[in-house]
């Protein structure tokens, strides 16, 4: 995906081209799409911060484009997310 920006979803609101990474038993509560021009440790750090063991999976895209899913608390996750740095835009979709 050509976006600037982390992308957040429910699990099942996420693209079904993402969805289809997930080969895991669980199922997930949500998934991150972070774009190639994003990608960093620092942010790999703040996701899977206070994470236990296989609560959140790490995959990358052919694209070079990293995508997160997680079984853990999304209210965590938007919590490390928010105490980023202002120069990084963060977009959730929320149910209605």
């Amino acid at each position: 995906m050509e976006q600037d920006r982390l992308m957040l979803w429910r699990f099942a609101a996420a693209p079904k081209s993402l969805q289809s990474l997930h080969c895991e038993a669980e199922t997930p509560e949500w998934l991150l799409l972070i774009p190639r021009s994003l990608v960093g440790s620092d942010l790999d750090d703040v996701i899977v911060q206070g994470a236990k063991p296989g609560q959140v999976v790490r995959y990358e895209t052919a694209d070079g484009d990293i995508v997160f899913i997680g079984t853990s608390q999304l209210d965590g996750l938007s919590r490390n997310l928010a105490a980023l740095p202002h120069a990084l835009a963060a977009t959730q979709t929320r149910r209605k």
